[in-house]
């Protein structure tokens, strides 16, 4: 869930965990998106995989979200997805470094 007011969000995403490895893997499939504004405006089939890899001084998170469609009417959802992303991760560092 995302927006101003966390207990009244714009957006809410479920999805289905499609695959579960602790502590390596995580695969989300089937979503389900909600919106105030009303659904999107295309189809989509999207997926994200969590991989987290080993690495001599921590290890290595990799985020692959993909599924969205090429046509030019999922651009602005893409742009969103991207800022969201940005802020998730400046979030987890943030948590790290205290």
């Amino acid at each position: 869930a995302w927006g101003e007011n966390e207990d009244d969000p714009d957006y809410l995403t479920v999805a289905t965990i499609a695959a579960f490895e602790p502590p390596r893997r995580i695969l989300f499939t089937d979503y389900k998106y909600y919106a105030k504004s009303g659904p999107l405006p295309f189809q989509a089939n999207f997926t994200t995989e969590f991989t987290i890899e080993p690495r001599p001084h921590g290890a290595l998170l990799r985020v692959c979200q993909d599924g969205f469609p090429c046509e030019p009417v999922a651009d602005a959802f893409y742009a969103g997805c991207e800022v969201g992303w940005r802020n998730t991760f400046e979030g987890i560092k943030r948590f790290l470094a205290n």
